[in-house]
């Protein structure tokens, strides 16, 4: 008997716990808001785990267990070029561009989330931390796929590139927003978390 455990659904009750625990043992320490949002971004880290690994099959599958990798830099832009040749503007084509937006939008929010959780944060190390957070979602999606715990998946550089490009962009944005704000009206209360 196969079992599938939703390893993001166990995570999103320990945030939870973590929140009521955080509420009670340090109200006066952090702002609410503050600590709105870093739950927020506790489940949103969840739901990318959730979007990007899936359930946990237990025991492993043999038929899942797959080694895929793609090196290939920007090779998605070949992809477009060769769904246009074979149906033009089609579903395939759309369906392809969709995949690679869904890339770009997936670490979006970690970017605006490193610029307001950690203000002090510069371009290189939140540029750093994207990549090493899109490298993590794509050595685990080829590690578990590898032994059969999740359906097959691969290792795709241009998910690095998309996935930090898009995580850059929130930070980027996030900033720029920030900025504009008057100075007085800071949301960073505290810096301890």
């Amino acid at each position: 008997m196969v079992s599938v455990i939703y390893l993001a659904n166990i995570g999103f009750v320990f945030v939870l716990l973590y929140f009521v625990y955080d509420l009670i043992k340090h109200r006066k320490q952090t702002s609410f808001i503050r600590k709105v949002i870093f739950a927020s971004f506790l489940v949103y880290l969840c739901g990318v785990f959730h979007y990007t690994i899936g359930g946990i099959y237990f025991p492993p599958q043999k038929e899942f267990a797959q080694l895929i990798v793609q090196l290939i830099p920007f090779y998605f832009v070949s992809d477009w070029v060769k769904m246009y040749q074979q149906g033009g503007f089609d579903f395939f084509f759309w369906n392809a561009v969709k995949l690679t937006a869904l890339n770009v939008l997936l670490l979006f929010p970690l970017g605006v989330y490193l610029r307001i959780i950690w203000k002090e944060i510069t371009f290189k190390k939140a540029l750093l931390l994207s990549f090493l957070t899109s490298l993590i979602i794509e050595s685990l999606q080829l590690g578990l796929s590898a032994l059969g715990f999740i359906g097959a998946r691969s290792f795709d550089v241009d998910d690095l590139i998309l996935n930090t490009i898009g995580s850059m962009l929130g930070f980027s944005l996030c900033r720029y927003v920030l900025s504009l704000l008057p100075k007085k009206r800071s949301y960073h209360t505290s810096s301890r978390w």
